[in-house]
């Protein structure tokens, strides 16, 4: 499942869900209830084809720790990035900053 949330340098202001200084920019709320969202739909079986592995790839604009990824977590998904490389595991550098905000999250059955 391919996805490309709402971008942290976004202005979601109107929608009052403004950076409210934690570190994680504007609009983490929309990206955590999207990623909320994503992991119910997707443990309803939207395919209707009973397949047991899923993978959520794609920019889903949010660090490993922040709230999109760990609702993701809540809802059975492992960072495989994180899994597999651990604290060196990275897809930019910017400022001389290594981080990614590009991931690949495993369902239990594919893990």
């Amino acid at each position: 499942v391919v996805n490309h949330l709402k971008s942290k340098g976004s202005d979601c202001n109107d929608l009052g869900d403004p950076d409210t200084g934690d570190g994680q920019g504007n609009c983490n709320l929309t990206r955590t209830a999207a990623a909320q969202v994503l992991g119910q739909w997707l443990a309803d079986d939207p395919t209707g084809t009973e397949a047991p592995h899923t993978m959520i790839i794609g920019d889903l604009n949010a660090y490993a720790k922040e709230d999109p990824i760990t609702a993701l977590a809540s809802a059975g998904y492992t960072d495989l990035i994180d899994q597999f490389q651990g604290g060196s595991g990275y897809s930019y550098v910017f400022d001389g900053q290594l981080g990614y905000l590009d991931h690949a999250l495993a369902n239990g059955a594919l893990l």
